[in-house]
C-alpha cells in the first residue's frame, strides 16, 4: 500500500545570496488616507514582492505603506498569514475569503469597516474609532465577539442586541455552537454600530 507523500510548502528568501526558508508570513499594511482594500489574489507573491524579507523562526516579515489615495492589496493565500491592518482615514474592506490567517489585528481610526471572514478558525482584534463595522462569515464559521461600543448599536444576524452608551457584551452568531470553525473577535468601536452576519 502506498502511503501518501506530505509535503510542507517552503518560500525562500534571499539573504547575502543563501536561501532562508520561511513557513509563514507576519505582514503589516499601514495606510493614511483613502479607500483602502485588501483581498485574496493567488498570483501575489507571499512576501508583496519583496525579495529580502527578515526572516525568523520560518515567518518572513513584510511591510507595506500607503500614505495618500485609494489602495488595493492582494495577498497570497499560498502561506498562514499574521496580518496587521493600520488605516486612518477612508473605508477599509478586508476580504479574507481564501486566506490561512494565524492572527488578524486591525486599527482603524475613521471611517467604515467591511470585513469578510475566511473559512477557518480566527482570533482576531478590531479598534475602530469612528465609524460602523460589518462582519460577515461564511455559513460553516460561528463567529464570538466579544463588543465594546461607547456609542451606538449591536446587530446579529440582523437583529438588534444592544444599543445606547457604553454598549458591552459578548455575542454569538445563532450558528457558533453547530459550525465547523470559529472566529472569535475582540471589537471596539468609539461611536458606530457593529453588525455581525
Amino acid at each position: 500500500m502506498r502511503r501518501p507523500l506530505l509535503m510542507t510548502v517552503l518560500a525562500f528568501a534571499s539573504l547575502g545570496g543563501a536561501a532562508t526558508p520561511y513557513r509563514s508570513v507576519d505582514l503589516t499594511l499601514t495606510q493614511g488616507t483613502g479607500d483602502f482594500t485588501v483581498r485574496a489574489m493567488a498570483s501575489a507573491s507571499p512576501t508583496l514582492g519583496a525579495r529580502t524579507p527578515s526572516v525568523r523562526d520560518g515567518v518572513a516579515s513584510v511591510r507595506a505603506v500607503h500614505q495618500v489615495g485609494d489602495w488595493t492589496v492582494g495577498v497570497s493565500p499560498k502561506l498562514p498569514l499574521a496580518l496587521t491592518v493600520r488605516h486612518e482615514t477612508g473605508t477599509l474592506t478586508l476580504d479574507l475569503r481564501g486566506l490561512t490567517l494565524t492572527a488578524a489585528s486591525v486599527n482603524h481610526e475613521v471611517g467604515d469597516l467591511h470585513v469578510t471572514l475566511p473559512s477557518g478558525p480566527l482570533s482576531a482584534s478590531i479598534v475602530n474609532g469612528q465609524g460602523n463595522v460589518s462582519i460577515t462569515a461564511p455559513a460553516t464559521v460561528g463567529v464570538s465577539a466579544t463588543v465594546s461600543v461607547t456609542r451606538g448599536h449591536v446587530r446579529v444576524a440582523d437583529r438588534e442586541v444592544a444599543n445606547g452608551l457604553n454598549v458591552t457584551g459578548t455575542y454569538r452568531t445563532p450558528n457558533y455552537a453547530t459550525s465547523k470553525h470559529h472566529v472569535k473577535l475582540s471589537i471596539v468601536v468609539n461611536e458606530g454600530d457593529v453588525d455581525l452576519r
